[in-house]
């Protein structure tokens, strides 16, 4: 439980659980899945769990951080490069 606590409290950060998370952004924890995946939100993996910074979180709530990203962009990123501004 203490490892789980410092994950949580990690470098004065306060990281959620993907329930948390999902709960306040009220969507499923699989929407959550398919957003990591598309690399659409920012996260950390920690012994194979995925935690959601809380800043980061309340900053999608408030509009001030956008996770859409279109499916080309998507693709690029997965192909390890950047898109360039303006590409699509």
């Amino acid at each position: 439980m203490k490892q789980e606590e410092e994950i949580l409290q990690e470098n004065n950060v306060k990281y959620l659980k993907a329930g948390e998370a999902a709960k306040m952004l009220n969507v499923s924890t699989r929407t959550l899945q398919r957003w990591r995946k598309s690399c659409d939100i920012p996260h950390i993996t920690r012994r194979g769990l995925a935690y959601y910074s809380h800043k980061d979180i309340k900053a999608i709530l408030n509009g001030e951080l956008d996770i859409s990203r279109s499916k080309e962009e998507v693709q690029t990123i997965k192909r390890g490069r950047k898109p360039v501004l303006g590409e699509y």
